[in-house]
């Protein structure tokens, strides 16, 4: 018999805990592929995977299948990615999520690789949730969640321009970042320090609340986790942005009402961190800008676009390919981070020393904890208990890569989202 091992939700651990066959795992896109990585080096010997599209671990959703070490039979792993903000909330409000809907057939590979395409699905509740932010930075927070210390890793973020963008462009504050979020847009001035540059504009674009990198940039910069923003939704036509609209309402997954249930215009993102690097990819030589109704404001013309994204996501989006590449910035005064590797998987792409270093020492700010969190005590299941550490243990300087680094490379901690980084 398979080892039952899922937790169905919160309310039904609490009246009687039934288990099923399966794991379900949701929550933070920018922990993605650390989080494949992770369950794909966990399994014992052969194991199948799925996944929705495009591979394993860029995939919206996936599934895994096989021999679990601790855990007698098959153990079945399912994830679907939906943001940090979302994930807390499907654990704590026990929300159905759309997961595939099949056992995988094809075989996966330990280093997170492998695995056939199936775009069948169904819906569930979730066992676990990965999150950048801690549920106290949400507004989910009236039922705790579980472990009580949920920190698996570290995970890294960055504000880039997009390849269009100005040159004298490098860097970015925390401040500057505080008044780009309220404004939507700033002087190049503010950037660049030259008069020239005065009547210039750089404009915002960025995620929406359901994201834990958003709500991290919202805190790191001192800006207010719970306020609405006001960010520019670009349109891009091989490559080329050619409209920049201010944030519309009723915009489908790219709404953001997490904190509130009234659409805000200007308050909108992107729901996938992906979605952002095809935009700071792109050029924007002559943008039409609009208004959030969609009316013309001003003739077409050069602009710069900023935007914050994952470290994973930040280096898609500078790396050679299609489009014109967009860089990484500074962060108050610290150097951009930056990455080694030949992105094979026997040299993969990893964050480097320089820049692990940079944030391991408290020079590099823009980070937060990747939490995985579970909607029961995980010490009234022993078989939960097993896959959860053996996920938090895969936490590896290899299988992080991009996205971060591991807790117990850190010289510094802080104490909540955004507060002071100390050692």
């Amino acid at each position: 018999m398979k080892t039952k091992i899922a937790v169905l939700s919160l309310s039904l651990a609490l009246a009687g805990y039934v288990s099923a066959a399966d794991v379900y795992i949701t929550g933070a896109t920018a922990f993605r592929t650390a989080a494949i990585k992770a369950i794909a080096s966990s399994y014992t010997g052969a194991f199948t995977a799925s996944y929705n599209s495009g591979s394993l671990q860029t995939a919206s959703r996936a599934a895994f299948s096989g021999s679990f070490p601790g855990i007698s039979g098959t153990t079945n792993i399912y994830c679907s990615w939906n943001g940090s903000v979302e994930g807390v909330r499907a654990l704590h409000d026990s929300e159905l999520v759309t997961f595939i809907g099949a056992l995988p057939t094809v075989a996966g590979s330990a280093d997170g690789t492998g695995g056939g395409v199936d775009a069948s699905t169904t819906t569930h509740t979730a066992t676990f949730a990965f999150s950048d932010v801690a549920q106290s930075s949400s507004p989910f927070n009236t039922t705790p969640l579980y472990p009580s210390e949920p920190a698996v890793g570290v995970v890294a973020f960055a504000w880039v321009v997009n390849g269009g963008g100005d040159a004298g462009i490098t860097g970015m504050t925390s401040q500057l970042a505080g008044a780009m979020l309220n404004n939507g847009f700033q002087s190049l001035r503010m950037f660049t320090g030259l008069a020239g540059d005065a009547t210039k504009n750089v404009y915002l674009t960025g995620r929406n609340d359901g994201s834990g990198t958003r709500t991290t940039v919202l805190a790191e910069s001192g800006f207010g986790i719970s306020l609405s923003v006001q960010q520019w939704k670009p349109t891009v036509v091989s490559s080329n942005i050619t409209e920049l609209r201010l944030w519309p309402l009723a915009d489908g997954t790219n709404v953001s009402n997490v904190w509130s249930a009234t659409e805000v215009a200007g308050n909108g993102g992107f729901s996938s961190g992906g979605n952002l690097t095809t935009s700071m990819r792109s050029t924007s030589a002559s943008v039409q800008r609009k208004n959030a109704a969609g009316t013309n404001v001003g003739s077409p013309g050069a602009l710069s676009l900023i935007g914050y994204q994952s470290a994973a996501d930040a280096f898609a989006t500078q790396a050679a390919g299609t489009g014109t590449p967009g860089r990484l910035l500074k962060y108050n005064g610290a150097p951009a981070l930056t990455y080694s590797g030949a992105g094979t998987p026997a040299d993969p792409f990893v964050l480097s020393a320089a820049a692990i270093n940079s944030i391991a020492t408290g020079q590099y700010t823009l980070w937060g904890y990747e939490n995985l969190y579970s909607s029961v005590d995980l010490s009234t299941d022993a078989d939960l208990d097993t896959v959860y550490n053996a996920i938090k243990s895969g936490a590896t300087a290899a299988n992080l890569g991009l996205s971060g680094v591991p807790l117990s490379a850190m010289l510094v901690g802080r104490a909540t989202d955004g507060g002071t980084v100390a050692p």
